[in-house]
């Protein structure tokens, strides 16, 4: 639970980096 919140919490402040989203979004997907 807290991975995923955290997680939402990255992507969202990680919006603006490109390079981060790409990095985020696969990690999203397996906590998921």
């Amino acid at each position: 639970m807290a991975l995923v919140l955290k997680t939402s919490e990255v992507r969202a402040s990680v919006g603006s980096n490109p390079t981060l989203s790409v990095y985020e979004n696969p990690v999203t997907d397996w906590v998921f």
